[in-house]
């Protein structure tokens, strides 16, 4: 037979309002008593905690990190704390609150605790293991324009669109490199998370249009493996510069060299020059390009559809030693008006039988074979 068991009703005394007073600090150093810190770490449940601040916080191979001790539950200023490296000690002392280490070569771990034991005899511990990583980031603008024979790298200018790419270099506990496509990467632009560029594989970003000069973007990326036991991050600050043209002389008899920019003037020997404008690194990709030459201030017809950023100048004035001309360049850009701009730049025209570059390599043949002696011994 069953038996109905009948409750009683129990009156329950007043909670003390001391209770309620500490009630939330107990709960927020329960829930929140744990020290910041980047590698993975654990410490002994308690109430106790010390709050640990590394600088960086995502060190590279062989960097000095600097750490700092802090606890809201206990004094430690009066604890004696034992610093721990790889279980060997590393510093101890009463209210040691700050230390300097090494982090570790790339691939190593490095076992950081802290032992503070307190006045009344309890001990607080903090552990962590400490995986160095790097984490590069490059960039590469999508359609720049670049002159021909230039080697160096496109830099970053007003409304570029560009890619940037992360090149990652993490261990496992394996001691194993992860493939960069195994890796999970969190973009942010200008310190706001991008969780639509962001995910699984995804070591690129791509920026449609960079801010205008001056104003600097930032770029990060934190890199993790799928169990978030090793993390990464990597920076890079991107700070435009404004489009700048420059201008070359081509003359037949000479090769093209980049030494021969026509700023402020070129003195040239032929009657006919062809000047070339670079308004370096612009944007191609959008086919919006407009441009247009001035002589003295009055429109000229570039030297032919495709050689857009070219102009051949003829000195028909024979009888005159010199002639001078004032040379206008500009470069409209609708979809990225802020990389549209305009240079001018006075050429002169002077009667020589040698060209002023083939005067300056005979200079510079005799000097050198002055210093190399005769016959070059």
């Amino acid at each position: 037979m069953f038996k109905i068991i009948s409750f009683k009703k129990i009156k329950r005394s007043p909670v003390p309002i001391t209770v309620w007073f500490f009630l939330p600090l107990l709960l927020s150093v329960f829930f929140f008593g744990k020290g910041a810190y980047t590698a993975s770490g654990y410490s002994i449940p308690g109430i106790d905690s010390i709050v640990v601040k590394m600088v960086p916080e995502n060190p590279r191979p062989n960097q000095e990190v600097s750490v700092s001790l802090t606890s809201y539950t206990f004094d430690i200023n009066s604890a004696e704390t034992t610093v721990l490296i790889n279980g060997k000690v590393f510093k101890k002392g009463i209210g040691l609150r700050e230390f300097n280490f090494r982090a570790p070569a790339l691939s190593k771990t490095l076992k950081l605790s802290i032992i503070s034991r307190k006045i009344d005899g309890g001990e607080v511990v903090e552990s962590f293991n400490i995986k160095p990583s790097v984490v590069d980031l490059v960039y590469q603008l999508d359609n720049p324009y670049k002159p021909f024979g230039y080697r160096g790298r496109a830099e970053a200018i007003s409304n570029s669109a560009l890619t940037i790419f992360a090149i990652p270099t993490l261990y496992g506990s394996n001691g194993k490199k992860f493939s960069k496509n195994s890796l999970i990467y969190t973009w942010s632009k200008n310190y706001d998370v991008d969780l639509g560029n962001s995910g699984f594989g995804k070591s690129s970003y791509h920026i449609e249009r960079l801010d205008a000069y001056p104003r600097e973007t930032v770029i990060s990326v934190e890199v993790t493996d799928l169990k978030k036991e090793v993390r990464g991050v990597g920076y890079l600050k991107l700070k435009p510069e404004n489009t700048k043209i420059e201008f070359y002389l081509i003359e037949p008899a000479l090769p093209f060299k980049f030494k021969n920019v026509a700023n402020p003037k070129i003195i040239s020997s032929s009657l006919d020059a062809t000047v070339m404008a670079a308004p370096y690194f612009i944007d191609l990709g959008d086919d919006d390009v407009k441009y247009s030459w001035k002589i003295n201030d009055r429109a000229a017809k570039a030297r032919s559809e495709e050689y857009w950023n070219e102009i051949i100048l003829s000195n028909s004035d024979d009888d005159k030693f010199t002639s001078r001309v004032k040379l206008t360049f500009e470069v409209l850009k609708k979809h990225r008006f802020l990389q549209s701009a305009e240079r001018s730049f006075f050429l002169e025209f002077v009667k020589k039988n040698q060209s002023e570059d083939e005067i300056f390599y005979q200079k510079s043949s005799v000097e050198e074979s002055r210093e190399r002696g005769f016959f070059g011994l």
